[in-house]
């Protein structure tokens, strides 16, 4: 497992979701602007950035431990 956070610098809120193995969409935290959520997740794990309104923004790969900020 590695640490691994997002950050919201956009003036929206985001939607923060796992994809599990079939693919499908599992949220794990709605976003506020200014905020981090910090995950513990693998390698390999797959995570989608998308607006309120479910457009995505980032699909993410989990190499190591880091984070991904979004701004506009």
């Amino acid at each position: 497992m590695v640490a691994f956070s997002f950050v919201n610098q956009l003036g929206e809120i985001l939607r923060i979701s796992w994809l599990n193995y079939q693919g499908t969409a599992v949220l794990y935290d709605l976003l506020s602007p200014g905020q981090t959520y910090k995950a513990m997740t693998a390698i390999g794990n797959v995570w989608r950035i998308a607006t309120a309104s479910s457009d995505c923004l980032a699909v993410v790969s989990i190499q190591g431990s880091g984070y991904v900020s979004v701004s506009g």
